[in-house]
């Protein structure tokens, strides 16, 4: 008996079942919406980072802005004409609205055209020295205290000194004087 063929259209369908799979516009589709889902979590993730890094900046610099304009303090004068020749004095005003601390780890005496080594400044005491006082090295607002220490060298006459005091804070004041 001769074979008979299926008709070609069944074939046909028997192929289109094979190959079955998405279509060019889902496929599309599909890769679009994970490219658009990725874009917005990263969008999302880098402005978080953006928001919080602007409120820490904003936060550092309102608090920088708060020292600067409560914690001030000026070098009111400096004398290298004390009994001692290695001592000098100099006062202090705290003409800010918080205390200021003053320490001799936070000071720099240095001259320009001297022979001698840089002077080292320590001994830091309040002038008068109050024993009942308990922070003598703190400034309250609006006053002005004097305090004395030992340069460490004997001071050379006409010579100019730059006296530096940084307070606790960190503000720094400069005196330059010319000893005599």
């Amino acid at each position: 008996m001769p074979k008979i063929s299926p008709p070609l259209f069944i074939f046909r369908n028997l192929a289109r079942r094979k190959r079955s799979g998405v279509s060019p516009v889902i496929a599309t589709t599909i890769i679009l919406a994970i490219t658009v889902a990725l874009g917005l979590s990263l969008w999302g993730f880098a402005n978080s980072a953006v928001g919080t890094a602007t409120v820490q900046y904003s936060q550092a610099i309102d608090d920088y802005g708060e020292v600067v304009r409560n914690h001030r303090f000026i070098i009111a004068n400096v004398d290298f004409n004390n009994p001692s020749a290695n001592s000098v004095a100099f006062w202090v005003y705290n003409n800010g609205r918080m205390n200021a601390t003053i320490s001799e780890n936070h000071m720099i005496l240095t001259c320009s055209g001297c022979i001698q080594p840089e002077p080292v400044p320590n001994g830091l005491t309040p002038d008068p020295f109050d024993p009942l006082d308990p922070n003598p090295f703190t400034l309250t607002p609006k006053t002005l205290k004097k305090f004395v220490f030992d340069s460490g060298t004997t001071l050379e006459t006409g010579k100019t000194y730059e006296l530096t005091v940084v307070s606790d804070a960190g503000l720094a004041q400069t005196y330059v004087k010319k000893a005599e």
